[in-house]
Formats: structure tokens, C-alpha cells, sequence
């Protein structure tokens, strides 16, 4: 089995994620954690000026295990769901969850440092079991809903394990589908039966839907910088 074959295919944002958290875990690395102090999130230190650490701090990790985790989440879940709801979104999703789970941990954990992409992939796995529960006959959303909630209880027995970025991540994820999923099919369906598909067609909602995506997501880094 070759590397290429375990790398995504038909989903270059996953791609991309995967191979920036892992440049940059080499990097913590070599430069003796340098990386790490300057990217991870801490409240007083975003409240200081140092705001891209609501954004730094989704590529960093804590250790070899942490990256690995993470990653084999992202790389198993990240693939379906860009695939089946198209790059763009899938970005838009990713980036709410990290800016959710950012906001999350400087409104309740504000002076505990956090790195991760673990809150990211929680948005990733609720947005994925949202997208299965609508286009899926398959039960496969509830073996997700299952991790999400494993992973949010893991905090509460495992110390050092931020719990705010899991949920926050979880609630952007969950946040970003609605927006770019749920709701542009709603409004089709509510076309369709006002004025049939040709009716539908005039008026799409797509690029709304992810002009309020973008919007939201901007919100949200905004709020984690602003309320540090």
C-alpha cells in the first residue's frame, strides 16, 4: 500500500487541512515549541493583540498521538463530506467550527491554553451526520452522533482536554451545514411547491446561503478576538 492511496481523493480542502496541521506539528518540533507559544490559544494573549490565535491554534498539537487522532478522524470523515457537499462548503463548515470553538473556549476557559484540530473535526463529524440524516437512508448519523458524544464527554474524564473547543466546534459545524445545506434546500422545496422546479431555478439560493456563510464565519473570529 502506497502513501497515496490513504491520501484523500476528490477533496483537496481535506488535503490541504491535513498537510498544513502536519507542517506545522513538525515545526512546533523544530523549533523547541516556539511555534506552539506563538499559535495556541489563550485568551490574555488574543485580548493583548495577538488575534490570530483563534485561527493558529486549529493546526497545532499537542503531540504525536494528538496529531494522529485528529487526523485520521479528519481524513475519514473530511473525504465524505467534501465530497458530497462540494469544497467550498466544506471550507466554510472546517473555518465555523474552529471560529466556534475559538469563541467557545475564550467565553468559558479564557486563561486555558488550547491547540487542536479536535473542536474542527467535531463540526466536521455533526455536519456529516446532518448531511446523512437529509440524503441517506442509511443509519451511518447515529455511529456519528455517538463519536461526537464521546468526544464531548472525554474532556470530563481526561484532564487537559478542552471541553468548550469540543462543543463550540461541534455547534459551528452544526451552525455552518444548516446555513449552506439545510436551509438552501428548504427554500428549493418551499420554490418548487409556490411555483414548480422553473420557479426554483430563477431564483437560487446558493450564492445567499454562502454569502451568509461567509458572513457568519467572520462573525464568529470577530467575537472570539473581541471578547478575549
Amino acid at each position: 500500500m502506497s502513501l497515496a492511496s490513504l491520501l484523500p481523493k476528490n477533496a483537496p480542502v481535506t488535503l490541504g487541512v491535513i498537510v498544513v496541521c502536519v507542517l506545522f506539528y513538525f515545526s512546533q518540533g523544530a523549533t523547541q515549541h516556539a511555534v506552539t507559544n506563538w499559535g495556541m490559544l489563550f485568551g490574555p494573549a488574543v485580548a493583548a493583540g495577538e488575534w490570530w490565535r483563534v485561527i493558529s491554534s486549529g493546526f497545532l498539537h499537542g503531540g504525536g498521538l494528538h496529531l494522529l487522532v485528529n487526523m485520521g478522524l479528519l481524513l475519514a470523515l473530511g473525504q465524505q463530506l467534501e465530497e458530497a457537499i462540494g469544497g467550498v462548503r466544506f471550507a466554510l463548515v472546517y473555518a465555523g467550527s474552529i471560529a466556534a470553538g475559538s469563541l467557545a473556549v475564550v467565553l468559558f476557559a479564557n486563561s486555558q491554553p488550547t491547540l487542536g484540530a479536535s473542536g474542527a473535526v467535531m463540526g466536521v463529524a455533526l455536519a456529516y451526520a446532518v448531511v446523512l440524516m437529509l440524503y441517506s437512508r442509511s443509519n451511518r448519523h447515529q455511529s456519528l452522533l455517538m463519536l461526537v458524544g464521546l468526544n464531548l464527554a472525554l474532556p470530563l474524564l481526561v484532564p487537559g482536554i478542552s471541553f468548550w473547543g469540543h462543543l463550540g466546534g461541534a455547534i459551528g459545524g452544526l451552525l455552518l451545514v444548516a446555513i449552506v445545506i439545510v436551509w438552501p434546500q428548504q427554500v428549493r422545496k418551499r420554490q418548487i411547491v409556490a411555483g414548480g422546479v422553473y420557479s426554483a431555478e430563477r431564483q437560487p439560493v446558493a450564492t445567499p446561503s454562502l454569502v451568509t456563510a461567509v458572513v457568519a464565519v467572520i462573525a464568529l473570529l470577530t467575537l472570539s478576538i473581541a471578547l478575549a
